[in-house]
């Protein structure tokens, strides 16, 4: 079973301020992520590259992370997803349903996982099969973890780099002006 990141293992960086976000290459908004990960993207964009592609982009990278309880978060799921069940649904079928879409404590808070958006890849949940047949998710399968990263079953887009607690901890080197 492939290594992830988890909130319990690292923490969270709380703020936008922090030193170790870096910002990466997005498809839309400016992204940031951890120092680390932002490097090991731009390591596996360049051997995406190599094979004649176009650069590697993130739709989403570091979000802050959201300080509820377990009693708000389901609260929250249930409110969210009641309408797609029949009325009657119990809260959990509800919440076990809204676990697989939405993290308790997301890895994005880490700064270590990055939602790809481009080539295919997209956070769209609606998409995931179309998804699953593009030519970069077929490379991240055969090639992702050559370079450090996990790819999260669930989700065709999101990638994560598991790196060790005290490399995380570190601020990193200066950031340069190609990052």
């Amino acid at each position: 079973m492939a290594k992830r990141v988890y909130v319990s293992d690292y923490g969270t960086i709380k703020t936008a301020a922090d030193p170790r976000l870096w910002p990466i290459p997005s498809s839309g908004a400016q992204r940031f992520v951890h120092w680390l990960a932002a490097t090991g993207f731009a390591q596996l964009s360049a051997a995406w590259e190599l094979e004649g592609n176009t650069p590697l982009e993130a739709a989403s990278g570091w979000r802050p992370p959201k300080d509820w309880t377990r009693a708000e978060y389901n609260a929250y799921l249930v409110k969210k997803y009641r309408h797609r069940f029949k009325s009657g649904t119990g809260a959990n079928k509800i919440i076990a349903y809204g676990r697989r879409l939405i993290a308790f404590q997301s890895a994005h808070s880490t700064g270590l996982a990055i939602d790809i958006g481009s080539h295919g890849l997209e956070p769209r949940s609606a998409t995931m099969a179309t998804q699953k047949k593009t030519k970069l998710y077929k490379w991240l399968v055969a090639n992702a973890e050559k370079y450090g990263w996990t790819l999260y079953r669930h989700e065709s887009w999101h990638v994560e780099l598991p790196v060790s607690k005290e490399l995380w901890l570190l601020e990193g080197p200066e950031r340069s002006v190609s990052n």
